[in-house]
Order: C-alpha cells, then structure tokens, then sequence
C-alpha cells in the first residue's frame, strides 16, 4: 500500500472561505511539503536504523553460528545468502544453531565431564599453571577432548603412583607413631610434589629419631646391665622391642641414674669386674696382657674412682676396636682354627702305629688329617689373601700394625703367602718334569714305582 494524500480541494476550499490570497495558499502549501518532507526524513531514519539493528543481529548470529562450529570442531561451511530478508537469515541462523547443539549435545557432555575430571585431578596433583585447560572455554571440539583423555589419563598414572607412594609412607609413618608413642597419621589429602617431600622427610625425621632411641636405649640397657651384674641385682624387665619413644628412654635414663648411685657407693667390686673383663678383652684380641709400667690401673690396688675411669676407659677402647674390626677378626679365628688343627692333629704323625692300627678312632684322625691339608692347601690361602687388605687397612687408620699374640700379623701372613707361592711354582715344575718325554720312561722303570723312591 504507497501514501496518498487527496486533501488539495479540501484545503484550497478551507482558504478560499479563509480568504487566503494565492500567495498565502502558496505559503501553505510550501509549509505542508516541508512537514510532510520532514516525516518522510523521520520515517526512513527509524526504519534505517531498524535494517541496521537487524543487520548486525544477523551477523552476529552468523558468527555465533560459526563460533559453533570451530568449538565443536565442526568441519562444516554455512553459506550465508544476503539476498534474503535479515528476519529470515536470523531466523535461519538460530534454528541452524539449534539443530547443532542438539546434535552435540553428547559431545558437549563428554568434554563437561572430562573438563571436570581434569580439574580435579589439577587439584590432587596441586598443579596450578593449567594452559588452556585453566577455564571450560568455548573449545568443545574432538581435537581438545583427544588431549584432554591423553593428559587425564598420564595424570592418572601419576595420581595411582604417587597414591601408591603415600600408602606406602602412611603405612611406614603408622608404624614409627605407634614405635614412638606418637597419634594416629594423618593422610594428606592432596598429591603434589611439596606433599609428597614433606611426608618423605617426616618419614626420614621419625626414623631418625627412632634409630637414635634405639641406640640411646641399647646404650643405657648396656650400662645398666653390667651395673645389675656386678650389684647382683635382678635384672630389670626392659622393653627392647621395636618400639622405644623419648619417654620410655628417659625412663631408662632416670633408673639408670639410680643405679649409677649404687655404684659409687660400691667402687671397689665395680674395679675388680672391670680387671676381669680388661683380661676376658686381651684374650679374644689377642693382646699380651701389659706390664704394670704399661697399663699401672690393671695391677692398682687404690679402689678410688679415678682407677674405675681408667679401666672403663680400657674397656670401651677395647670394645669399640674389637665391634670396628669384627670382620678381621672372623677371619684371624678362622686362621686360626685351622692352623690349631693342622699342628694338633701333625703332632699325630710321631705315632708309629697311626697308620697300621686297627682302631676306629685311629682311622677317623686319619680322615681328619687328610681334611685338614685340604684346608691348609685351600682355605688358609683363600684367608689370608682377604687378610692382607684388612690388615693393611688397619695399619692406615690406627697408624700401626696390627698384632696377634704379639706378632705383627701382615709380616706373618704376607710371609705364607709367598711360601705357598713357591711351594706351588715348584709343585708345577715337578709335574712339568713329569709330564715331559725323557720322564715318562723313568716313571715306567720299577725303581721309579716303589713306594721308597716315591717318597
């Protein structure tokens, strides 16, 4: 429908009974064009700006359209055609909009669901700097769902190892609370890396303290064990168990302290235990007992308490050498044990009849013999060479050699080594000889074959 506007008779009657002259109608008339212009102006501007409003809807819409399909990863191509009405393309645009996100409504799901899984295990693992996983965003597509799954699922790994981990300290952490009279463990609620150390370190802390308990209470259990023995007093009910916490050592301590009271009241058989014990020591390492210009205390008849320092002194001197050189000492007794053997068991060979006597004990000394040169030959070589670094080991530390009933025990045993090279260099030339073609006639001669020329 176009604007029609009849009202020219109407109006020039209206003037001709106004009596209007033909320039005052002409006035009218340029007054009524110019408002008539003026809303024609005033009705095309509302309605530009209406086409405008839709305009930028549409292409607004358009671009959500497609906003859609790069968050859903959507390899698709929406052709927008600008030759119909902007109402229709909205239109268009939206319902295309609403199809799509029905469409991937599953897919969106998947991705809330794995974006939230993310964030949870960000969160258990304590990891802050998230990328562009730090907010859900707007990318739904499949291409950001694959690396999420990838990443959600090397976090998984982490989160099953590191729970594996905190077990597995919890459990530790549990024990050494229950040893050390502590509360029940906390476990931590959060996975990450300053969490884990802080409970590494707890852990190594409270075995720390544990281990010195321990060795605090094998100390004290050592002193009053020796004062229970020498007071004769029955020997207290001492918990030596696994468990030992700061109070129960300081217990210890406190009867400890009791006992020490005794003892100073009771020197002198505190003294004659401790001679006796200084004579036990020398005999296992092997010390000559020392004169009385060596080590006076050992012969003092003075039962004051500077004699007892002196000999406990000794003693704990005597103590420590023997548990730090335990190793060589198991080998010198060995060495010893069989060496003892060997000699008692040669001394047989002055018997006579020791070869022709029926006896049965005769018989197994024989066997016993024969296993002793084997050791002799075997084993006495084999303890001596894991000696020499021992020994040499302890002349470096302690600056002088070490001594075996007064004997400088690396001369001695460097001594056998280099005899039993020898014996064994000349048993090789013998066999050598015997082996060659000019010996092999005289090992068929009879001569060769009695049993006096063998000897």
């Amino acid at each position: 429908m176009k604007i029609e506007v009849n009202i020219e008779n109407q109006l020039e009657e209206i003037w001709a009974k106004i009596g209007f002259t033909e320039e005052e109608a002409e006035n009218q008339y340029q007054e009524i064009n110019e408002k008539v212009q003026e809303l024609f102006r005033q009705v095309l501007k509302n309605n530009m700006h209406q086409m405008h409003l839709l305009e930028a809807e549409a292409q607004k819409t358009e671009s959500k359209l497609a906003e859609k399909f790069r968050s859903y990863g959507v390899d698709e191509t929406y052709t927008v055609n600008e030759n119909i009405p902007l109402r229709q393309r909205i239109s268009n645009a939206n319902n295309r909009i609403d199809r799509l996100e029905k469409e991937m409504e599953n897919q969106r799901k998947e991705y809330k669901i794995l974006f939230d899984a993310l964030t949870q295990s960000f969160n258990t693992l304590e990891i802050f700097e998230r990328g562009d996983f730090a907010t859900e965003g707007t990318n739904f597509s499949r291409a950001k769902i694959a690396r999420m799954t990838e990443l959600l699922s090397t976090m998984k790994e982490i989160i099953d190892k590191r729970n594996a981990e905190v077990d597995q300290i919890c459990s530790e952490l549990q024990v050494l609370h229950e040893n050390l009279e502590l509360g029940p463990v906390e476990r931590p609620r959060t996975l990450g890396e300053e969490v884990l150390e802080e409970i590494r370190n707890k852990r190594t802390r409270l075995q720390n303290i544990l281990a010195k308990n321990q060795g605090n209470r094998k100390a004290l259990v050592k002193q009053i064990r020796k004062i229970e023995r020498v007071l004769g007093n029955e020997p207290k009910e001492i918990d030596e168990s696994e468990k030992c916490s700061r109070a129960y050592v300081n217990s210890l301590s406190e009867y400890l302290n009791e006992l020490l009271g005794e003892k100073e009241r009771r020197i002198p058989e505190f003294i004659e235990d401790a001679k006796s014990k200084l004579i036990e020591l020398w005999g296992e390492l092997h010390i000559p007992v020392p004169s009385s210009d060596d080590f006076p205390f050992a012969y003092s008849q003075n039962y004051v308490p500077r004699t007892l320092v002196a000999l406990e002194s000794e003693i704990n001197r005597l103590e420590n050498l023997k548990e730090h050189i335990a190793p060589l000492l198991k080998l010198c007794y060995e060495r010893e044990e069989i060496l003892a053997e060997y000699n008692r068991l040669n001394a047989l060979t002055n018997r006579t009849n020791r070869l022709t006597t029926r006896k049965y004990s005769m018989a197994t000394a024989l066997v016993a013999e024969e296993r002793s040169r084997k050791q002799c030959a075997i084993d006495l070589p084999r303890i001596n060479n894991r000696l020499v670094p021992l020994l040499e080991d302890y002349q470096s530390t302690f600056g002088e050699p070490f001594l075996w009933d007064g004997q400088e025990l690396l001369e001695v045993v460097l001594e056998q080594i280099e005899e039993d090279r020898e014996t064994k260099a000349l048993l090789q030339s013998r066999t050598a000889r015997r082996k060659s073609p000019n010996k092999s006639k005289i090992v068929k001669s009879p001569t060769s074959l009695s049993p006096r020329s063998q000897k």
